[in-house]
């Protein structure tokens, strides 16, 4: 019989070194969208994507990230504020990215992609990662899919 270590298989190198995660929230008519690190696991957050779609009604649109500590009502851990001028006006699509190693941009590229240099984050479970726009300009009609990439690791 062959030696086997107590770190033998995928699980227990899941939880001591994390396994990639795309989490997600494609729901339409919505422009609030918190994803939650679930019970007995902890998010590294590599990257947050997100891509709202505004409908005709007119106003400027600002699109913010928040850390949300869990508790019965969420308390705000980490906000990232951008610059004032990128700002979505209505009837378009606009592109944004978070991430630990992305350039904080001061205005769209290509006049629909922005980045956004965020810390390192390791988030406990019950914590959210919240993507919304602060305006609340048409919440029930403008679409935003939030897509993040996160190294999930298991808590004992």
């Amino acid at each position: 019989m062959g030696y086997r270590s107590l770190l033998d298989g995928p699980e227990t190198i899941a939880r001591l070194v994390g396994r990639p995660i795309l989490e997600a929230d494609e729901a339409p008519n919505d422009s609030d969208k918190t994803l939650t690190v679930p019970a007995g696991k902890s998010w590294e957050v590599l990257n947050v994507r997100a891509e709202l779609t505004s409908d005709p009604t007119g106003g400027n649109r600002v699109v913010r990230l928040e850390i949300q500590a869990d508790g019965p009502s969420p308390n705000l851990v980490y906000d990232h504020q951008h610059q004032s001028n990128v700002l979505q006006p209505a009837n378009v699509t606009r592109y944004y990215q978070w991430a630990p190693e992305a350039e904080d941009q001061a205005a769209f590229m290509g006049d629909d992609w922005v980045s956004f240099k965020i810390p390192r984050l390791v988030l406990p479970a019950g914590f959210g990662v919240r993507v919304y726009d602060s305006e609340a300009i048409a919440p029930a009609n403008d679409n935003l899919v939030v897509k993040m990439l996160v190294m999930e690791l298991a808590v004992a």
